[in-house]
């Protein structure tokens, strides 16, 4: 069964949302593509340890990555992501790298997030 999935630099617009059907994966990579969006499929990936999507076009993050209690790492450097969803704030072992709006201090500060390591 698939458990890592590297798609760097394929020139991709999109995921599939059939990834969503791969329950035994624990890594996305795919960075330097042009993907425009992540798949709220992504959200069934019960065992995903790590997600990065550095160097696309995402605009939003969605709701349902919260879902995924194992989610240990989330990259999404240089895309267009203004504002991540609070509820990313339940899953209790997440590190947000590489990811923040331009005043990133601001956004952080107060809003009850416990950024352990961004990579600047």
């Amino acid at each position: 069964s698939l458990e890592k999935i590297f798609l760097d630099g394929n020139q991709l617009t999109e995921l599939p949302a059939s990834l969503g059907d791969c329950g035994e994966l624990v890594e996305i990579i795919a960075s330097g593509n042009r993907i425009s969006e992540i798949p709220d499929s992504l959200g069934d990936l019960t065992k995903l340890i790590e997600l990065v999507l550095d160097e696309n076009n995402i605009e939003e993050v969605p709701e349902e990555l919260s879902q995924i209690s194992t989610l240990k790492v989330i990259s999404l450097y240089n895309n267009s992501i203004k504002v991540l969803p609070e509820s990313l704030k339940q899953i209790s072992r997440l590190k947000v790298e590489k990811w923040w709006p331009a005043d990133r201090q601001a956004f952080f500060e107060g809003k009850g997030w416990e950024v352990r390591k961004i990579i600047v």
